[in-house]
């Protein structure tokens, strides 16, 4: 798709395992209209849309090309599906605990930008290894597809190309590495990571600076004994902010948990009623 609009969001949301993605992007969508009402927001999803969703996003691009069974492996038709010139991608699960509309002014200077690394609810660095044995015996980047900015270039394009080739060769190419289970399906962040290491990681990542990051609330990167970091952590949501054990989050919330979607589009639904 040629580019529409100047800058904007688009959100992938496709409905599957019985997880309605489409009302994490509802969510999450609302949750930038609080914060930046001026941003532009585009659903993309092949699945029924009604017409109060559609009032919630600018735009509405089902996917291009046909899609695979591994729902992860679409993930590649996003450079293609942007109405955008430049283009932050989010997973569904997310919300904003504050503007972001800080971060174009940065990110512009890049062609394509990948998070390294996760914080945790502290806003620290994790450090937790659990999740990424496989990233640490093979010394791949240690990025994360959960927000992905790329202007419309060729050197964007020539990314999400790789990505798709890594997964459509996944089988073979992972032979190549050491620790990978041959009968698991592939996933984007092992994905974007040999994509990395195939293209020159230094043209998508930039490790000692991470202004471009987010915060993952997956349990062990929050020390959480338990699978649902909201079983184990206190939280709040106050005036839009997000507030875990005490702490406000600074940057945009992975919340993975997808039930917790309808909280957060509770909160914001109050808040938009009242503006």
């Amino acid at each position: 798709m040629k580019p529409i609009f100047d800058r904007g969001y688009i959100i992938p949301a496709i409905n599957s395992n019985g997880v309605d993605y489409v009302s994490c992007a509802r969510a999450l969508a609302k949750s930038i209209r609080y914060w930046q009402p001026t941003s532009k927001v585009c659903l993309l999803s092949n699945d029924d849309i009604t017409d109060d969703e559609k009032n919630i996003f600018d735009h509405i691009s089902k996917f291009p090309f046909p899609l695979d069974e591994n729902p992860l492996a679409n993930d590649w038709q996003v450079f293609y599906a942007s109405p955008f010139r430049q283009t932050i991608k989010i997973e569904a699960d997310f919300a904003l605990s504050g503007s972001i509309e800080h971060w174009w002014q940065c990110l512009q200077r890049r062609d394509v930008l990948v998070p390294v690394g996760c914080k945790n609810f502290y806003g620290e660095t994790s450090q937790e290894r659990f999740y990424r044995r496989v990233f640490d015996e093979n010394n791949f980047p240690d990025v994360y597809n959960a927000m992905v900015y790329w202007r419309y270039c060729k050197e964007a394009k020539v990314f999400f190309d790789m990505v798709k080739f890594v997964f459509e060769n996944w089988s073979l190419i992972t032979q190549a590495f050491k620790g990978f289970n041959l009968n698991k399906a592939a996933d984007t962040d092992t994905v974007y990571a040999i994509a990395a290491v195939l293209l020159g990681d230094e043209l998508i990542t930039e490790p000692f600076s991470d202004f471009f990051n987010f915060v993952h609330l997956k349990a062990r990167h929050n020390y959480c004994h338990r699978e649902y970091w909201n079983d184990h952590l206190t939280w709040e949501l106050v005036e839009g902010r997000i507030k875990v054990n005490s702490f406000y989050q600074m940057y945009p919330i992975h919340y993975h948990e997808k039930s917790f979607a309808k909280k957060i589009e509770e909160h914001y639904d109050s808040l938009l009623g009242s503006n």
